[in-house]
């Protein structure tokens, strides 16, 4: 009797997820410009390579890689390789790799195990098991497998390179190519956490901008993007409304009661500002408003408002604002 089983071919998966298993993954500034709710026709489109970058080692970080090549998967894209610092690091994303994907092979291959069992036990083929267990039940299960067979596929090709060991980041090439900055962030926040919730903070725009100094990138490279949440805030969004978006990414003075604390700006401001610093020429960092989700809409990564569900999902390039260097 014949046996059924998963599809592995990432190239040609349809990388649906479930959510819960992958979710996350920040006076006026003249200097930043924003694509704007629905303004996504009027950018040109890019062909330029995606380069993932992480500038610590955490299991969060492998997930975030995951999302962003689900995504590209899906559009029929190479996966992207993540670059890390050191070797040290490699290690240790390896590991948190190799887990995820082991889990999400053996999350598939259960499933086929008991069906080809109870075929082979009760002499049934497929379709009369389908029929036997209820059409919607049985094929609610297999598209569930499937899925976590194309997650563990996506994990299985994806690279992490050392840029100690290999020097990745010098070959880069402005116009050509960009790299993606992950981790976790908050509004008004200068640095990047291994959790949520950021609690445990782990590097800030001024290490971020050193790493990639001191690893080789060249100065004159200007497409960063940083894919945390709220990187585009320095205050908390309450809507998509371009206005609120236009508020909510305006430098502050925070302040205590009569004193002023110190100026408050997003991390994709803060990070524009400390690769200036760096010597790099003409830094241009892209941030996202909002929160972001692994899930996706019609293939985009998504954005929400966590406080306001009725502003619901929406394409991360609708709300992107590219931020360059200015003086606070």
């Amino acid at each position: 009797m014949p046996s059924i089983s998963s599809n592995h071919n990432a190239a040609a998966a349809n990388t649906t997820r479930i959510d819960s298993q992958f979710t996350d993954r920040s006076a006026s500034n003249r200097d930043s410009q924003f694509s704007g709710i629905g303004n996504s026709p009027q950018q040109a489109p890019t062909s330029k390579k995606t380069h993932l970058y992480a500038p610590f080692a955490s299991k969060d970080i492998i997930y975030m890689a995951f999302g962003i090549n689900e995504k590209n998967v899906g559009k029929g894209k190479q996966v992207a390789q993540l670059i890390v610092k050191s070797n040290e690091d490699k290690a240790a994303l390896e590991s948190f790799r190799k887990k995820a994907m082991g889990e999400a092979f053996q999350n598939s291959s259960g499933f086929f195990h008991v069906v080809n069992d109870t075929m082979k036990s009760n002499e049934m083929n497929a379709a009369q098991l389908r029929s036997a267990l209820g059409e919607s039940e049985y094929d609610y299960a297999l598209n569930a497998a499937e899925m976590f067979a194309n997650n563990g596929a996506i994990l299985a090709d994806l690279e992490i390179i050392s840029n100690e060991e290999v020097e990745v980041l010098s070959s880069l090439k402005e116009g050509e190519d960009k790299l993606v900055i992950l981790g976790h962030g908050s509004y008004g926040d200068n640095s990047l956490a291994s959790d949520a919730k950021m609690f445990s903070k782990e590097v800030t725009s001024e290490d971020i901008a050193q790493q990639l100094a001191d690893g080789g990138l060249d100065k004159s490279f200007g497409d960063i993007r940083a894919h945390s949440c709220h990187s585009a805030d320095a205050s908390k969004p309450t809507s998509f409304d371009p206005k609120e978006l236009d508020r909510a990414q305006q430098p502050f003075v925070e302040k205590f009661m009569f004193f002023s604390i110190g100026m408050k700006v997003s991390f994709a401001q803060s990070l524009a500002n400390e690769l200036a610093k760096a010597g790099f020429e003409n830094p241009e960092v892209s941030g996202y408003h909002g929160s972001g989700r692994m899930g996706q809409l019609d293939g985009h990564l998504v954005q929400i408002l966590p406080d306001n569900k009725e502003a619901g999902a929406i394409r991360s390039s609708d709300v992107r604002r590219v931020f360059t260097p200015i003086k606070v």
